[in-house]
């Protein structure tokens, strides 16, 4: 699924840091980042301030989205990588609790 979503632009966000105490499933703490929105066109954040993964840390989200739009390889494999990332993290929160 996270693949999959990545392919058609859709990209899951936390929105809040998982890791701090006060963080809680029970809120809404995710967001689903739809990457073709006009809303992104010169965004110049990563999608997700609390992600560590490769794409966060060097890409922001108006690069991604002229990448998605361009038809670019590289698009879909950096938003597979932050959406896979993005799983390991839930889990990881999962499991402490």
């Amino acid at each position: 699924m996270p693949t999959r979503d990545a392919r058609h632009g859709r990209l899951y966000t936390f929105t809040a840091d998982p890791i701090s105490p006060d963080f809680s499933l029970s809120d809404k703490w995710y967001a689903y980042l739809y990457i073709n929105d006009r809303k992104h066109i010169k965004a110049n954040r990563p999608l997700s301030p609390w992600c560590d993964c490769h794409t966060c840390a060097r890409y922001t989200i108006g690069y991604l989205r002229h990448l998605f739009k361009a038809k670019e390889t590289l698009f879909y494999r950096l938003v597979t990588i932050h959406n896979l990332r993005f799983m390991v993290r839930l889990m990881g929160v999962l499991r402490g609790m």
